[in-house]
């Protein structure tokens, strides 16, 4: 029985190693994910953070922490920054050209207070046809 040999101190160990391990592996996403957006940094200095990352995983983040930690502040908010520059201008041009409701409606004109359905043309709140076949 695998039960019988779990002691209650055996689950909490696993638990503190799981979480160790999701530790370890967020910061080395961080840290990599730091590596590739800091544009300062030559490609083979990149690629020489990458190969220590991958031979000594542990002391590498360390010694990344160590040295390129103060600008991974910098650079993520700038990236932020970024990223919401871009979106605010996306939503400026989705949102059309910045005029009031007052104003669309009143550079409409009369096509706006016309129905069409088929082949008639009706002023809108059910008035007579204005044109089109009987």
């Amino acid at each position: 029985m695998i039960a019988a040999n779990i002691g209650s101190g055996d689950v909490l160990l696993w638990l503190v190693e799981f979480f160790l391990f999701l530790i370890y592996f967020w910061l080395l996403v961080v840290v990599i994910g730091d590596l590739f957006r800091d544009h300062e940094l030559s490609g083979w200095a990149k690629a020489l953070w990458v190969l220590f990352l991958v031979v000594a995983p542990m002391f590498g983040i360390l010694l990344y922490l160590i040295f390129r930690g103060q600008g991974m502040g910098r650079r993520s908010a700038a990236s932020a920054r970024e990223a919401q520059d871009r979106f605010d201008t996306y939503v400026r041009d989705a949102a059309g050209s910045g005029q009031s409701p007052t104003q669309q409606i009143a550079t409409q004109g009369e096509g706006a207070r016309l129905d069409v359905i088929g082949d008639r043309v009706y002023v809108c709140c059910g008035g007579a046809p204005v044109h089109g076949p009987p």
